[in-house]
Order: structure tokens, then sequence, then C-alpha cells
């Protein structure tokens, strides 16, 4: 019986999932794991099932951004020829 309740839990745990990422349209991989932390029965199965709802719901699955890394992701990298074509527009 024990894995019945499991199972019912785990299905808690991804409606509330489905919920978050039905109102934002995003979940982090933080999010889920969090959320399926202490389920430790679920299968890689189950879980490649997880990602497949939230897939077919249209619920984006993204990586986790440290606060460090929203500020560099915000910013484009410069190219090198962009460095380069730099110094020329400042020393005609």
């Amino acid at each position: 019986m024990a894995k019945k309740e499991q199972k019912s839990q785990i299905e808690e745990i991804v409606a509330q999932l489905l919920e978050k990422g039905r109102k934002s349209g995003v979940l982090t991989q933080s999010e889920i794991s969090d959320a399926l932390h202490e389920q430790t029965d679920l299968t890689a199965e189950q879980l490649d099932d997880i990602y497949v709802t939230f897939n077919k719901l249209n619920i984006e699955v993204v990586p986790d951004v440290d606060d460090e890394d929203k500020d560099d992701a915000l910013e484009p990298e410069p190219d090198d020829e962009d460095v380069e074509g730099a110094s020329e527009n400042i020393y005609p």
C-alpha cells in the first residue's frame, strides 16, 4: 500500500507543478527537483513522463539561473571582431 500512497503523493506534487507551470509557462529544473526530492521511488521513466507532460502542455523547463548569471545573460558577449572594431572607432 505504500506504493499507492507514494504514487498519489507524486501525482499531487506534479499537479502543483502543473498549476504553477500553467500560470507562468515556465518551470526551472530546481523547482522540479526541489518538489520531487523526497520521492525516492520515482523511476527514470516516471520522471520522463512528467517532463513529457510539461512539454505537451507548453510548459518550458529551463535551467536555473543564478543571480550573477542573470546579469550576464542579459548582456550579450562582444565578438572578437566587435572588440577590435571598438578600438578603431575610438582612435581613427
